[in-house]
């Protein structure tokens, strides 16, 4: 399983018990990004993380406003 499968997987919630599934979502949005990668579209993220627009755009305010993005 690729990286990308496995935080595919981990932020729909992979049914692990005593999991938080939206601290998943919000740090497989972190870990898009990287130096050769430092920006994306919203629907580009929500496509590449398997995740609505709304969702992701969610993700992407909060870790804004909180100074991580």
């Amino acid at each position: 399983m690729s990286r990308l499968q496995k935080q595919r997987a981990l932020a729909r919630g992979a049914n692990i018990a005593r999991y938080s599934v939206s601290l998943a979502r919000g740090l497989a949005v972190l870990q898009a990004f990287s130096p050769g990668r430092p920006t994306f579209g919203i629907s580009e993220l929500a496509t590449l993380l398997d995740m609505s627009g709304a969702t992701v755009h969610r993700y992407v305010r909060t870790l804004e406003q909180l100074g991580y993005l």
